[in-house]
This record gives C-alpha cells, sequence and structure tokens, in this order.
C-alpha cells in the first residue's frame, strides 16, 4: 500500500516536546498551539496549568489564522482541536 506524505513536518523544537511529553516531561503544559509556517509545523504559543481538557482554555489562543491545538485532557491523553478561522479557506 503506498503512503501519501504532505511534505510538512514537525521542527525539531517540536518533535523533542512531543517526545518527551511520551517519556512524562512536560506535565505543567495544558494548551499547545501548532501551526503551519512554510512548511513545517510550529509550535507557536504554550499555556502552562491544570489539566481538565476545557475548550475554554483555547479562547486566548483563537486568532485569524488557522491552527491545531494540543488539549491535555489528562496526565497521558492529549486532545487534539482544529481551528480554521471563518474566510481562511481555500
Amino acid at each position: 500500500m503506498a503512503t501519501l506524505t504532505s511534505g510538512i513536518s514537525a521542527t525539531p523544537k517540536l518533535r523533542q516536546f512531543l517526545e518527551e511529553s511520551q517519556q512524562g516531561q512536560h506535565q505543567g503544559v495544558s494548551v499547545l498551539r501548532i501551526q503551519i509556517r512554510g512548511e513545517d509545523l510550529v509550535e507557536t504559543a504554550r499555556k502552562n496549568g491544570p489539566a481538565n481538557g476545557d475548550l475554554l482554555q483555547l479562547e486566548e489562543y483563537l486568532g485569524s489564522d488557522p491552527a491545531f491545538f494540543l488539549l491535555r485532557a489528562s496526565a497521558a491523553q492529549w486532545y487534539v482541536v482544529t481551528w480554521m478561522p471563518e474566510g481562511k479557506v481555500g
């Protein structure tokens, strides 16, 4: 079976954060905003605080540019949320 690639990859810094998170580090991070810059996925904001999975935590990070959010639900679980502001498709 063939695989499809987008050509977009995470920056080394973002990859390191994700790997360290899998190993139990960064427990204090509750929200991570990731955006596409050129051909890279780049961390553009981070919020420390309690991990409750509440979408209201994202309000201050929403803007006029599309983004992906990693929202910590618990110590071992993340939600992925996509943000596409109206008028930004196409």
